[in-house]
């Protein structure tokens, strides 16, 4: 059985340098150009977006899906996710946060052009309506819908 790759694509993501990516600050967006979002529920699930609609999905006991920005509905919903990112990042700690997060806890952490800055949330905070957590939160899970909904559209075959 393979090595499961999680731990190292995760790292790829958030080391990512935007000069490499050839990002540069826009009007639009002139903090982020990335967002790399994870989710723990009896494991983690990791999802990156980047400014260029580039996303993928990884899950800690493995699997996950890569080159999901090519679908237009994913791509339009990280493009928005990567977007209030770029709205709510002054709020994130300029402190990137490592440590291991909590059963029900989401983290946030905004690919910058000065470096990574993270959000951590309880679910408490995640389901408040009017949170910048938890609007943030809504956005993760428009990117994940739209995912589930690609996928539910393929024939049973190409699953």
């Amino acid at each position: 059985m393979a090595d499961n790759p999680y731990a190292g694509l995760r790292n790829l993501a958030l080391s990512a340098n935007a000069e490499q990516l050839g990002f540069s600050p826009t009007v639009d967006l002139p903090d982020v150009f990335g967002v790399v979002a994870d989710l723990e529920l009896q494991g983690t699930a990791t999802l990156v977006c980047l400014r260029d609609g580039t996303t993928s999905l990884y899950y800690s006991s493995g699997g996950g899906a890569i080159g999901l920005g090519q679908h237009e509905s994913i791509r339009q919903a990280a493009l928005s996710f990567v977007g209030l990112v770029q709205e709510y990042v002054g709020t994130f700690s300029s402190e990137p946060d490592a440590s291991p997060l909590p059963s029900g806890h989401c983290r946030f952490t905004a690919l910058t052009y000065g470096g990574t800055r993270s959000l951590t949330a309880s679910e408490t905070d995640l389901n408040a309506a009017d949170s910048e957590a938890g609007s943030l939160y809504r956005a993760f899970h428009a990117v994940i819908g739209a995912y589930r909904l690609w996928v539910d559209a393929q024939p049973n075959d190409a699953r």
